[in-house]
């Protein structure tokens, strides 16, 4: 696969899961131990959370992966985030309050949304392809 092509599919599904992840959390209502409840109402409003944090989102994602490609210790270091940040949002009433529970939810989006970048990158291991240019 050319090294073009794999950084839209990888960008493409960044979005989608930056979409699923901020829907997710805009649906969810209470913590595990009092119930769980989703509401499909939360995609419309999740689209103003893409238009809004989605770009920050976008530029350190992009700096990240400069920096680390989507070698293994990327991959990881986004693995174990995202499931720390995700057990902090999910107790939220036992560990976090209620302005830090926002942060802590919108940076877990993205650090998810990029692992899943990352990861979908790393699956389709895209080459260079040195083409060959005439000096004469």
């Amino acid at each position: 696969m050319r090294l073009a092509s794999a950084h839209v599919i990888a960008l493409v599904v960044y979005s989608c899961a930056l979409y699923g992840c901020f829907a997710f959390l805009l649906g969810i209502s209470g913590d595990l131990r009092s119930g769980f409840r989703f509401e499909f109402k939360a995609f419309e409003f999740a689209i103003i959370y893409m238009m809004f944090i989605g770009p920050f989102a976008l530029i350190l994602m992009l700096v990240y992966f400069a920096a680390l490609r989507a070698r293994i210790l990327a991959i990881v270091i986004l693995l174990v985030s995202s499931i720390v940040l995700g057990i902090g949002f999910l107790f939220k009433n036992s560990m976090i309050s209620g302005d830090h529970y926002l942060l802590i939810s919108i940076v877990w989006a993205g650090v998810t949304a990029a692992l899943a970048h990352h990861l979908v990158y790393a699956a389709l291991r895209p080459r260079v392809i040195k083409e060959s240019v005439s000096h004469a």
